[in-house]
């Protein structure tokens, strides 16, 4: 294992000032993530959505990973962590959006609109990351809603606004089915963040625990206890699931073999990758392929945005 920095890890606020004459509309951003460590997460005090329109990567979010492609699409609510890098050798292309809720939705009654400003307690961070198999229609609802910003025809405001109701209606359904009962402490999060920031551009290589633990300033036995605290997850499972999510995605995305992915990932042993991938999708890297593919295929229309 390479002698890791010792550079801080960063959480940075991203602030907006609304207009009231354009409270989302002049926060669209078009952006290309690359393949660098994370070495920052940051928070908005707004609310977020973003759609994929190519690539393969991987979002934290509130200290979950959670692999995303071309077709999918995010919702971040107000303070929330996060951050994305793409894991293919590509940029991946996103469209990003940032809306004041309360000013969006204003003709809405305040009491329906309330509950649906902030996820519920308990909620699952790894579903702010929307695909068409956990939900068939809010990324398509995310897509129109950038469609209908990018084309600015008549009436595209009070579209957006139907659309924005819908899709936050809809994800609270969502995010309610998986609700545990409770809420994360940050804190644990960003006492590792400095490892978290380090396994996300070397987890193909040799990572040793007492040098992401001496990274952190903590002994192996706390960080071991603070990945369980915030992740819920050892440092040794939490290198797994990247190394298994970037296999993935390079499965679905391109002609190489299960044994390539698995050396790519970082695994020097066909067995050790088969029994982690079994473990994290139930199922063998050759079914899982087959079953991903088409569902890669659905969504491989509209690169351009």
């Amino acid at each position: 294992m390479q002698n890791p920095s010792t550079s801080a890890f960063r959480v940075e606020p991203y602030l907006f000032h609304f207009d009231r004459t354009k409270p989302m509309d002049e926060f669209v951003c078009r952006q290309a993530l690359f393949p660098d460590a994370i070495q920052s997460l940051h928070y908005h005090d707004a609310f977020e959505l973003g759609y994929c329109y190519s690539g393969t990567g991987l979002f934290l979010i509130d200290g979950e990973i959670v692999p995303f492609r071309e077709g999918a699409a995010v919702m971040i609510y107000r303070g929330q962590l996060h951050k994305a890098q793409s894991t293919s050798r590509e940029w991946s292309e996103w469209v990003f959006l940032s809306a004041d809720l309360p000013l969006m939705l204003s003709d809405i009654d305040p009491g329906r609109l309330g509950g649906l400003l902030e996820p519920p307690d308990g909620f699952s961070p790894s579903d702010c990351l929307l695909t068409q198999q956990k939900d068939p229609v809010l990324p398509s609802l995310i897509r129109t809603i950038i469609d209908e910003l990018d084309r600015k025809e008549e009436g595209y405001r009070s579209s957006v606004c139907g659309l924005l109701w819908a899709a936050l209606s809809r994800h609270h359904r969502l995010m309610r089915r998986h609700c545990t009962g409770t809420t994360g402490d940050p804190e644990p999060l960003l006492e590792i963040g400095p490892a978290i920031s380090y396994l996300s551009s070397h987890f193909t290589e040799d990572v040793r625990i007492p040098a992401l633990a001496e990274l952190c300033h903590l002994s192996e036995a706390t960080l071991r206890r603070r990945f369980r605290e915030r992740l819920g997850l050892s440092p040794q499972d939490y290198l797994h699931r990247l190394r298994i999510h970037d296999a993935a995605m390079r499965l679905m995305a391109s002609s190489c073999s299960v044994s390539e992915a698995a050396y790519e990932a970082g695994y020097n042993t066909l067995s050790c990758f088969s029994r982690q991938f079994r473990q994290l999708y139930g199922t063998s890297p050759t079914v899982w392929r087959e079953e991903n593919r088409e569902a890669a295929t659905s969504n491989a229309g509209g690169k351009t945005l």
